[in-house]
């Protein structure tokens, strides 16, 4: 699971929990914020199944 709230109901029910930094409320480029940190997880999680040849 990707999420920003790290004490989310739903961590007991993963295997893997990735949590990216939340600015929303200190910032107010908050939807910027977060659209580019989750492209960022997700451009590092394929690169990696690319690397290891899973894709």
């Amino acid at each position: 699971m990707i999420t920003s709230k790290p004490n989310t109901i739903y961590k007991d029910k993963v295997d893997l929990l990735i949590t990216i930094p939340s600015e929303e409320k200190e910032k107010k480029v908050a939807t910027f914020f977060s659209q580019f940190a989750f492209e960022y997880v997700f451009d590092l999680i394929f690169a990696f199944l690319y690397k290891n040849t899973i894709l």
